[in-house]
């Protein structure tokens, strides 16, 4: 009993939950961008726990400052090429549009050295063969769809 009273004086967490629950909000917006748009990054399943608790207490994010993850539209964002850096595009709705950029900077999604490195390596292994179009398509459905829009071009 003396455990259970203790958990629910634990200081708030970076959600401002109990610490008993802290970050899972965020845990859940970062599950949901790891799932979904993890894939749209080219990085579907790669968050190792550590990033997920780390991205957790950095970004610290409210609900009114992320786009719902299950909400988005793959026309909503696009890869830029050559430069690998994740924009919000024209089609996503302008009530939504100051949201995503927010949730772009502040999960550091958009142009962090640490994802685009990621990216570069995928568009690399492309580039040079090691992946098909397909493959990439799997693995990085983003940097696919920017090099097909540059193909067509």
């Amino acid at each position: 009993m003396a455990g259970a009273a203790a958990d629910s004086r634990r200081a708030p967490g970076p959600c401002g939950h109990g610490a008993s629950s802290a970050g899972v909000a965020c845990r859940r917006v970062i599950d949901a961008a790891n799932g979904s748009l993890g894939a749209w990054l080219g990085r579907r399943n790669s968050f190792s726990r550590n990033e997920v608790d780390r991205l957790a207490v950095v970004a610290a994010l409210r609900s009114h400052e992320v786009v719902d993850p299950f909400a988005v539209e793959n026309a909503w964002f696009e890869l830029l090429l050559p430069s690998l850096q994740l924009v919000v595009t024209d089609r996503m709705p302008v009530a939504l549009r100051a949201r995503a950029a927010c949730m772009l900077d502040r999960l550091h999604l958009g142009h962090d050295e640490r994802v685009v490195r990621q990216r570069r390596e995928w568009y690399r292994m492309y580039q040079e063969g090691e992946l098909t179009l397909d493959g990439l398509t799997k693995k990085a459905p983003l940097i696919a769809a920017a090099v097909r829009k540059q193909e067509a071009r």
